[in-house]
Formats: structure tokens, sequence, C-alpha cells
């Protein structure tokens, strides 16, 4: 499939997720000839959904914001999402990162264009987010959670 036809399937599938959000967006916000950035809010946490034609045609991402690092956490929370990224090599396009312009510990997700639906992406979003409200009460990233060691791992504690 050329990138004309996947640019118009990006928009497709950005379009509907924005209806299914019930997001009244008007149509020159978001645009074919554009292929570029959608941004949403799931559950309380900004996420956004890209597609960039040049890098990876046939892909598009979804960027997850945790929340900024705090600074007396930061080799905790950055050493944990080294540990993360260990483990999700074998899940695939996903990703933990620390945004270097705002702070913020991101999760990247990379879906295939041509089988991703809206209901699938935003399915995606919801555990994206849920994943998110995790990581700010066990690592700070909202400013009120208690000390690290308190928390129990649920990546890695076994029942």
């Amino acid at each position: 499939m050329n990138t004309s036809n996947n640019t118009e399937k990006f928009f497709n599938l950005a379009s509907s997720i924005i209806t299914k959000l019930g997001i009244d967006m008007p149509r020159d916000d978001f645009d074919s000839d554009t292929p570029g950035v959608l941004e949403v809010e799931i559950e309380g946490v900004e996420m956004t959904v890209a597609y960039f034609a040049p890098v990876d045609f046939d892909k598009f991402s979804v960027l997850c914001r945790f929340g900024q690092v705090p600074v007396d956490g930061e080799s905790d929370v950055l050493r944990r999402a080294l540990e993360v990224n260990l483990m999700l090599g074998r899940a695939g396009d996903v990703r933990l990162g620390a945004d270097p312009v705002s702070k913020d510990v991101v999760l990247y997700l990379c879906l295939p264009l041509q089988t991703s639906t809206a209901e699938s992406t935003l399915a995606s979003m919801v555990m994206m987010a849920n994943q998110a409200h995790m990581w700010r009460r066990m690592h700070f990233l909202d400013g009120d959670a208690p000390p690290l060691e308190s928390h129990v791992d649920p990546i890695h504690h076994k029942a």
C-alpha cells in the first residue's frame, strides 16, 4: 500500500477515535493532507497518536505521558523504567522512556496501521492510562505517593 493510502487510513482511524471519544474537533484541525499528531486525554492521562509516513509508513504510534520524574527519586524511577524496558523487549513495539523536553516518563507503543481499529487502539490507550495511574502512585509521579520501598511491584510480585 502506498503512503497516500496509509495517510488516509491513519486519518480515518484518528477520526474514528475522535468520534468514539465524543470530541468535537473541526475537520480543519486534523486533515489527511498533513499527517501528524492527535492529542487526546484518556482517563486523565495525556496521549498522543501520531503517524510519520517517512519513518514507518505502515505503522503509527501512541505515546502515553506517565508524568514527571521527581528530582529526589529520579534514579529509582529511571532504573525501574530500564528494568521494565528489558522485559518489554519480548513484547515487540512497546517501550518506556523519558521525554528529554518535558522530563515525563512516557510509554511508547507502535501499532500496525493496516490491522488496527479505533476500538483496538482505544483499548490499548485505556490499558496505557491504567499503567500511567499505577506508575504515578508507585513512583511519585503525581507528587503524593508514599516511598518506593512501600509498594509491591505487580510485574515482579509473585502471589
